[in-house]
């Protein structure tokens, strides 16, 4: 029982994080002025260029709406799981 418990946490911690990473996508998302940043950053392979690279991968090469419907997706989903996690951890 202490061994769900623990991993319930750890997985609804990555999965909170994951959905701060994706409302900070969906504001990049929201403000960019048609330019098409989803270029992959191969020079600088940082931790975050590689989450950037891989949040993009998620939503698509779309039309701005079709990325925010993407995303909007991927956040209901993201919290649906969270809150399954959080449940278990109760």
């Amino acid at each position: 029982m202490v061994i769900l418990s623990f991993t319930s946490s750890f997985l609804f911690a990555a999965i909170n994080a994951f959905s701060i990473w994706m409302i900070s996508s969906l504001f990049s998302t929201i403000m960019k002025t048609g330019i098409n940043s989803n270029s992959l950053q191969s020079t600088n392979s940082s931790i975050n260029n590689k989450f950037e690279n891989i949040a993009n991968q998620l939503i698509g090469n779309g039309s701005q709406m079709e990325q925010l419907k993407m995303l909007c997706f991927i956040l209901l989903i993201t919290f649906i799981i969270k809150n399954i996690f959080f449940i278990i951890n109760r």
